[in-house]
């Protein structure tokens, strides 16, 4: 297998080429690093509008960050880009705002280009416009500091607001807290206990579930606050989506989603019998297909380890 320069079959931008087992490997700066696409996919991303373009770098680079270096692209996954929303744009400013404490020390200045891939990456920007325009609010809110000079370049500096706002949506990295969303049921029992349960003890956090009491309270407001405060203060969250009869279960991709929003990693879980039936929103990241406790128990400990590693209760 041979590498080559060639054209990102997403942007068309430089970046290096494999071919190997009717599958192209691309490492590309514009998408945000390596990716495969099948010949299917390779046939029909040409046609993708920009905006599903930058969608699509998005979910490739969401899916490094749950784990896995070189994620697929399939015609799945290009339906999922064409058809869904792009991000929020508060979300969208707060990833740049992200990337740029990343790029500059505290108490420093960033010489920055607006045409910078990284940048329009963060913000799932097409045009280097867009950046900037994300750059004066984070601006406007004193999240930061601009100077801004000709040809996009910019000078950048992140105030202590900046650092703050940060902060306050930041996962604490010495939480020992794992939230577990799924079905509650009685058909579910083992598979907490055995599977679920079970593996994050063995990583070294500690499981949190709503039970059975809390979710049949009358109270939902007070409900959802305790959902919401409790994802906020975990490492991480797992979400498995099987269900029974009545039909997915919709607190669970809230859950899901919301914790995926404020940048805490999510591993999702599904009985390998209803993957098909993932609603497209998650299909595109890589779900733990499990048939009993025991075979969820063992992957699910080991993507807990390859993601966030050790748990604080096993030091």
């Amino acid at each position: 297998m041979s590498t080559s320069s060639h054209n990102c079959a997403i942007w068309e931008t430089p970046a290096e080429r494999q071919f190997s087992r009717g599958m192209y490997a691309f490492d590309s700066p514009r998408a945000g690093g390596a990716y495969l696409i099948d010949m299917d996919a390779i046939d029909r991303v040409s046609s993708l509008a920009d905006e599903a373009k930058a969608r699509l770098t998005t979910m490739l680079v969401d899916q490094r960050r749950q784990g896995i270096p070189v994620p697929q692209v399939t015609r799945d996954t290009l339906y999922v880009a064409s058809s869904s929303a792009s991000l929020p744009v508060y979300e969208r400013a707060v990833r740049l705002l992200h990337h740029l404490a990343d790029s500059i020390a505290i108490g420093q200045t960033g010489n920055m280009n607006c045409a910078d891939y990284n940048l329009l990456i963060a913000s799932e920007s097409v045009q280097s416009h867009e950046v900037r325009a994300f750059l004066g609010y984070l601006e406007d809110n004193g999240l930061i500091r601009c100077r801004h000079s000709m040809g996009g370049h910019f000078l950048c500096e992140i105030t202590v607001d900046g650092y703050g706002r940060i902060e306050a949506i930041s996962t604490r990295v010495d939480s020992s807290q794992a939230f577990v969303a799924m079905w509650i049921d009685d058909d579910m029992k083992d598979i907490y206990e055995s599977g679920i349960k079970s593996a994050i003890e063995s990583a070294g956090y500690s499981p949190y579930r709503v039970d059975k009491e809390i979710v049949q309270s009358p109270d939902t407001g007070k409900i959802d606050d305790t959902i919401i405060a409790e994802i906020r203060r975990s490492r991480l969250v797992v979400a498995d989506f099987t269900h029974g009869e009545n039909g997915i279960r919709g607190s669970v991709y809230y859950e899901a989603g919301f914790a995926h929003g404020l940048g805490i990693p999510v591993i999702y879980s599904c009985r390998k019998d209803q993957i098909e039936k993932l609603h497209f929103d998650t299909r595109q990241y890589y779900h733990i297909a499990w048939e009993t406790p025991q075979e969820l128990r063992g992957d699910l400990e080991k993507r807990i380890l390859a993601m966030v590693g050790e748990g604080p209760n096993k030091r």
